[in-house]
């Protein structure tokens, strides 16, 4: 088996070189208001940009790049009034949009934006119960690809083991149970488990993915940005489901420190936030590259950029390509000779 710790990552290669990929943090108001949520995730007031305004920042960015994907954030998504346009803006112009939820909406919403939406990732919040959640996702799932992230609060631990054996059994979606880290919350608490509810997120009802063939959307390709890794011995690990290992590993190792390395964030990730304040990529590198409401001053970026942050945090950044500054040099020298890497040897 592979010993991620004696390995250390000289490049990222992207599975799909041609994709861009958006986070947009769609508003910060929600109907929760969780313990282990940040206030600024949740206590805004909604938009703080216009929506056509919006419009025009997505065409401009429909035309700088060929293959986008958009992953929509809040806050609470499906609260903001023109989430659905939204949807539908980016699936009639050719790109795909996928969105998390805590599943505010009815079922009859969900019946009908998941059949423009490539995913929808269903929250589970035990602090506030949602009696028609099971529903919301078989509706959803009937279109689309669906997962169910369920947050498992130590404090309501009965409730939670409830609900997951109640979705476990659902053939139409991924479940998966949530450990609550410190995610900065002042409610330490949320994230002290003990002993035996540790023990139970590493049994095999815990951690064996409960995902199913989705025999009834044979045409749908369930999207998948990832990337194959290469590391300083010159193995590669390719993107492969059956490796057991991904970007989520890596982090978790501290193997993810590409300070220094070049990095296609901008060419390949951008990231808007709830102000409009536009990004090259999740971690906030260089600061705001321009704003939505004032869409035709952004300074869209056309090189790669040098990496100045210790810890690379988000999966989709560290999917974005990279590589050490010398790689090039390093393989002409034949100091790196790369090999596949099988990952159960």
């Amino acid at each position: 088996m592979i010993e991620l710790k004696d390995k250390k990552i000289i490049r990222v290669i992207q599975k799909d070189s041609s994709l861009m990929h958006l986070t947009w943090m769609i508003n910060n108001i929600c109907n929760n208001k969780c313990t282990y949520c940040l206030p600024e995730l949740n206590s805004g007031k909604g938009h703080h940009y216009k929506w056509e305004n919006a419009k025009k920042f997505l065409e401009l960015l429909f035309e700088k790049y060929p293959k986008i994907h958009c992953s929509v954030t809040g806050g609470e998504p499906s609260i903001s009034h023109f989430f659905p346009e939204l949807v539908k803006f980016f699936n009639s112009n050719g790109h795909t949009i996928g969105t998390t939820s805590n599943a505010f909406k009815p079922i009859e919403y969900w019946e009908d934006i998941s059949k423009y939406l490539k995913y929808v990732c269903f929250s589970y919040h035990p602090e506030f119960p949602v009696k028609d959640f099971k529903e919301k996702v078989i509706a959803a799932s009937l279109n689309t690809f669906v997962t169910v992230r369920l947050m498992m609060l130590p404090s309501k631990w009965d409730h939670c083991i409830e609900v997951f054996n109640s979705l476990k059994d659902i053939d139409t979606c991924f479940l998966e149970p949530v450990r609550i880290m410190d995610w900065g919350s002042k409610h330490k608490e949320t994230h002290i488990y003990t002993k035996d509810q540790l023990d139970w997120f590493h049994t095999d009802e815990a951690a064996k993915p409960h995902q199913k063939i989705l025999k009834h959307l044979g045409k749908q390709e369930i999207l998948k940005i990832t990337s194959d890794f290469q590391f300083e011995d010159g193995s590669i690990l390719l993107d492969d489901p059956n490796n057991n290992i991904n970007s989520i590993e890596f982090i978790n190792c501290g193997m993810t420190n590409f300070e220094g390395y070049v990095c296609e964030v901008g060419l390949k990730s951008l990231f808007v936030n709830s102000s409009g304040q536009i990004y090259l990529a999740n971690c906030g590198i260089g600061g705001p590259i321009g704003n939505i409401d004032e869409f035709e001053q952004i300074k869209w970026p056309t090189m790669p950029v040098i990496c100045n942050k210790k810890y690379c945090h988000c999966t989709i950044d560290v999917n974005v390509n990279k590589w050490v500054r010398n790689y090039n040099q390093l393989k002409n020298q034949g100091l790196i000779k790369p090999r596949i890497l099988n990952p159960n040897t």
